[in-house]
């Protein structure tokens, strides 16, 4: 199993030893995009779900705007999931998301843009 889940609802969580951490909503689809995206290209990642996050002074503390979904790799915090999705294929270049013809690809992210809005 590549993932583990973590109740972030009240503190800031200890980091784990996954380099890579997935917040999101319970239930949110751009979030499950974004884990779903993980598990294709076989990233080691742990999932913090999260309540509400202007309640959480810890991910406000993070990212004052509190927009979910957000992925934190190696400190930083890359959100919005067409973002993410995009970041964690340039990152983890094995198993691409993307097909490899540019064509393909740009018909692809204009799909998924279509999808996101």
């Amino acid at each position: 199993n590549k993932k583990q889940k973590q109740d972030l609802s009240t503190e800031y969580p200890e980091p784990s030893s996954n380099s890579v951490r997935i917040y999101s909503l319970p239930f949110c689809p751009y979030g499950e995009s974004v884990i779903l995206a993980a598990y294709k290209k076989g990233i080691q990642f742990d999932i913090g779900y999260i309540n509400h996050p202007y309640q959480m002074n810890w991910f406000l503390a993070k990212h004052p705007e509190g927009a979910l979904p957000a992925v934190e790799h190696n400190g930083e915090l890359v959100i919005d999931s067409l973002v993410i999705m995009e970041y964690l294929d340039d990152v983890f270049s094995e198993n691409s998301i993307l097909p490899d013809e540019p064509y393909l690809r740009a018909k692809q992210r204009y799909e998924a843009i279509k999808l996101d809005s």
